[in-house]
């Protein structure tokens, strides 16, 4: 690099700099900030802004682009609530009709259903007799004695409703009677 300094002279403002991140020297003007690889008097010598400058350019550029971004959006978020009001305002006559149609839809849909629940109930059950034969359509207890009703009739009140099943003394007088026919 001597040899360099010695063809190609440093002009006054610029100065010699070692740079240890790859272990060369640099040229700096300390007046302008411009740095070169080169003495400032080669041919070859490029002139550029230091890389820390240049750095930094780039960060304020990329956040004024940010900023023109940001207000382009809050732009466009304005022109569209505009544009929606003005929408809705124009199109609330059909927003109207849609909702009447659709509540309209709804009882439709509420009747249909109401309707095959009643057919549903009118079919008969496949396992019922009267589905494949003359015996008339019933009730699950149809068919069954009727004079005993296989609950303790002596149970009264609120909390001693009827149980479905007979009572002790019913039970105790016929194991008496069976022991006795034995």
């Amino acid at each position: 690099m001597q040899k360099l300094l010695v063809k190609y002279p440093m002009p006054n403002n610029w100065t010699e700099v070692f740079d240890k991140g790859i272990g060369r020297y640099y040229y700096w003007n300390m007046e302008n900030d411009l740095v070169s690889w080169l003495p400032p008097k080669h041919p070859k010598s490029i002139k550029c802004q230091s890389a820390a400058k240049l750095r930094e350019n780039r960060l304020k550029m990329k956040e004024r682009e940010e900023r023109i971004e940001r207000e382009k959006d809050h732009d466009k978020e304005r022109d569209s609530d505009d544009d929606e009001r003005s929408y809705r305002s124009k199109h609330s006559d059909r927003r109207d009709r849609d909702r009447d149609r659709e509540r309209e839809d709804r009882r439709h849909r509420r009747e249909d259903r109401h309707r095959s629940k009643k057919s549903k109930k009118d079919e008969i059950d496949p396992m019922d007799p009267a589905a494949y034969s003359d015996v008339p359509q019933g009730t699950w207890s149809d068919g069954l004695e009727s004079n005993k009703t296989r609950a303790d009739s002596t149970a009264s009140g609120v909390l001693y409703q009827q149980r479905p099943y007979p009572a002790p003394g019913e039970v105790l007088a016929a194991n008496k009677e069976k022991t006795k026919k034995k």
